[in-house]
């Protein structure tokens, strides 16, 4: 017999005036809250993906992760080892009965090797946070909690309330969802205590949807905004944490999109910064925005929009630059001077062409981003995401992303081709989706593209060679795409 137990070393501070400290260092916590599952598989989900969607949470920029609302797999622990995230590892049940105290202990048991995990969490928006009984249990999980484990610390996210909730009383860290107005207030209520933002910015949008909010489509408008005085924006939620020194930092609600919290004909939530089949929303580059040193600017919308000549289009872009200046078909818009963690805007008037934004820092041009009005599509393209070390054991699976590009070859943003996707013998399509609102079951190997993307997932047999996946759409050049299989 035998088990392999992996473990690291580190250092972790908490202060109730300055924040957190990882290794004696000051670091502010740019975390994600992210459920345990993926648009094409639910919540069985190959190892693969796993780490592909960790590692698109560390180039948007974070450095944390919450496993909302309970334990995440243990390869998925691993991973955020590897990875240096700062995790805040929460239990399932906010109950001190025989059955919750088991998850509890089999939780700490465990992850508790495991260097990443920072905080333990022992409840998610209790009903019972605000009442003596929600008191008591909170008590009795934390006092179990520092028994299995004494060097980290315990928390439990409140949402109702909390500047009048009593489990506040029992934490060693408050942990606060949303209530941005009353977190200064929530400090000077406990200022002997740490504070971190257990959760925030569920700012729903819908990847590449730049009209108004479409419920009988189920489409919400892509721009970052206050969606009502608890649920604040991006924007506005990173500028309040970066002001008071005392956040230990923020967990974002959602990276990734999930099935569930979502109204007809939607399939899921819209909050995510990723969506439910992990591709990269416009608020992934503005997180890039407020959490990366490195130079970086985003331009939304895109510049497909015929018939619509000489209206005024929003035009935002994200950047940490400290000036961007627009041009349109090499006229200069203006430039913005930027605040930090701001976005720059304009009304355009639409003409066909070249829609261009360049970042300076120090006067000096640095970063660019560009929107080009394209011609139609004329054939598709695959491309290969998540590493080409594919296994042959009949497990393993490649994550592929389709579009459309046009004469010049360029992506077509608004391409909506329906797609057929097959493979040679050597693998299976596995799933497609690109509508948050498509009820075709995922396993259907035919899709309909919605706003130029589709993601396929692909699963590898058994022998090692060469695995080819196909994409046709009529009226289009069709694709393929090879991959080794080890």
């Amino acid at each position: 017999d035998e088990a392999q137990n992996r473990f690291g070393f580190r250092t972790i501070r908490y202060d109730a005036n300055e924040g957190f400290f990882l290794n004696g260092r000051h670091v502010k916590i740019k975390g994600v809250c992210c459920h345990q599952d993926y648009g094409l598989t639910g919540k069985a989900v190959p190892e693969r993906v796993q780490r592909y969607r960790l590692q698109l949470m560390k180039e948007m920029g974070a450095n944390g992760y919450r496993t909302a609302h309970y334990p995440h797999h243990p390869y998925t622990m691993d991973v955020l080892d590897e990875l240096g995230f700062l995790v805040m590892d929460e239990t399932r049940w906010f109950e001190s009965t025989p059955d919750g105290m088991a998850q509890l202990e089999m939780l700490i048991k465990r992850d508790r090797n495991h260097p990443c995990v920072i905080l333990w969490s022992v409840g998610n928006e209790e009903p019972t946070h605000m009442t003596s009984v929600g008191f008591r249990i909170a008590r009795t999980m934390m006092a179990a909690a520092r028994k299995l484990d004494a060097t980290r610390p315990v928390t439990t996210a409140v949402s109702n309330d909390p500047l009048i909730c009593d489990v506040m009383n029992s934490v060693d860290v408050v942990g606060v969802n949303y209530n941005l107005l009353d977190w200064e207030k929530i400090h000077e209520k406990h200022p002997e205590k740490p504070f971190v933002i257990t959760e925030c910015c569920a700012t729903g949008t819908t990847r590449g949807w730049y009209y108004a909010d479409s419920p009988a489509r189920g489409y919400i408008y892509g721009y970052d905004r206050d969606t009502n005085r608890s649920f604040l924006s991006r924007e506005n939620t990173w500028k309040k944490v970066m002001s008071l020194p005392y956040l230990a930092g923020e967990y974002q609600w959602a990276g990734i999109e999930h099935r569930g919290e979502t109204v007809w004909p939607r399939l899921c939530s819209q909050s995510g910064a990723v969506d439910l089949y992990l591709n990269r929303k416009d608020a992934f580059y503005q997180n890039q925005s407020h959490w990366l040193d490195a130079p970086m600017v985003h331009l939304l919308p895109h510049w497909n929009w015929p018939g619509r000549e000489g209206e005024n289009i929003r035009v935002s872009c994200y950047s940490n630059c400290e000036e961007v200046m627009l041009f349109l078909n090499g006229r200069g818009l203006g430039t913005v001077r930027l605040n930090p963690y701001d976005h720059a805007e304009w009304q355009v008037p639409y003409e066909p062409g070249r829609l261009e934004v360049v970042g300076l820092r120090g006067g000096e041009i640095v970063c660019r981003d560009v929107q080009e009005t394209t011609g139609r599509p004329v054939r598709l393209r695959l491309r290969l995401e998540s590493g080409e070390d594919v296994r042959a054991d009949g497990k393993d699976v490649a994550v592929l992303t389709c579009d459309c590009v046009d004469a010049e070859g360029r992506h077509v943003p608004d391409a909506e081709p329906l797609v057929r996707f097959m493979t040679n013998e050597l693998g299976a399509v596995a799933g497609t989706g690109s509508d948050i609102s498509d009820h075709t079951p995922v396993t259907c190997p035919d899709r309909k593209m919605r706003a130029g993307l589709i993601s396929v997932l692909v699963r590898a047999g058994k022998s090692a060679d060469t695995l080819r996946v196909y994409a046709q759409a009529d009226g289009l050049q069709g694709a393929s795409l090879s991959i080794e299989l080890k």
